[in-house]
């Protein structure tokens, strides 16, 4: 069964194969390991499989935000996601971590907590509303991680 009219999956393809798409994350088989066989992805998602978000993610990220790490955006939801559920335990935040650089470890740590806040408080809009010179006074973000509530700081 066709799925694709012919005209945009040409288009499509023809833009893909234009733009060089760089490899998300280079064969890093201890993190791979780790997730395969510290942590729980079997969870659904609206994409897929939650390892195809992820996968999904790191590649965008490559391709997009290439002056930054794509594995912040593969381990995004791995301290916890929006509906609860935890891919990993606070006791393996030490082997994590060893996995990982200090932005990294950060990014990766805040993620769950500033999804909360962006989706059940009035952050955005409070930011939205700053003015330029309380948004150029700002010097970071600090808040609990949502994992075992240990203070998180990103500048």
């Amino acid at each position: 069964v066709e799925t694709w009219h012919a005209e945009p999956l040409a288009g499509i393809e023809s833009a893909f194969a234009a733009v060089s798409v760089p490899r998300s994350v280079s064969d890093d088989a201890p993190l791979f390991r780790f997730m395969a066989e510290e942590c729980d992805f079997s969870l659904e998602h609206a994409d897929g499989s939650f390892m195809d978000h992820l996968h999904f993610c790191a590649d965008y990220s490559a391709l997009h935000f290439s002056d930054h790490s794509p594995r912040v955006l593969l381990l995004h939801s791995i301290l916890g996601v929006g509906t609860n559920c935890f891919p990993m335990g606070a006791e393996k935040l030490p082997a994590l971590r060893s996995l990982l650089d200090e932005e990294e470890f950060a990014q990766i740590s805040a993620f769950p907590s500033v999804l909360r806040l962006m989706v059940g408080t009035d952050f955005l809009s409070r930011l939205e509303a700053a003015s330029e010179e309380e948004l150029g006074a700002l010097r970071g973000l600090s808040c609990r991680r949502v994992l075992d509530n240990a203070e998180v700081h990103l500048s």
